[in-house]
């Protein structure tokens, strides 16, 4: 029996789970007044229910920006409300 394709069915509850995680691989971006290329971590919430998402790249993954974006995250939008 082969179990490369195995799939599993989660169910979800309205207002039960917030999923935060950090997207894939550091993203780069230009500086446009100095030229340098700045990396970034890509921070990324859903809820699971709806399929509602923020999404927001930080200067790095330490404690402090994670912080900061779990409170933009908690303040974005009608239904993080």
């Amino acid at each position: 029996m082969k179990l490369n394709n195995a799939v599993m069915h989660f169910v979800h509850y309205p207002a039960k789970l917030l999923e935060v995680d950090f997207a894939g691989d550091v993203l780069h971006y230009v500086d446009a007044s100095t030229g340098e290329l700045i990396a970034c971590s890509v921070y990324v919430a859903v809820l699971p229910f709806s399929g509602y998402g923020y999404v927001e790249a930080l200067p790095d993954a330490k404690l402090p920006q994670v912080v900061k974006a779990l409170n933009n995250t908690l303040a974005n939008g009608d239904h993080f409300d």
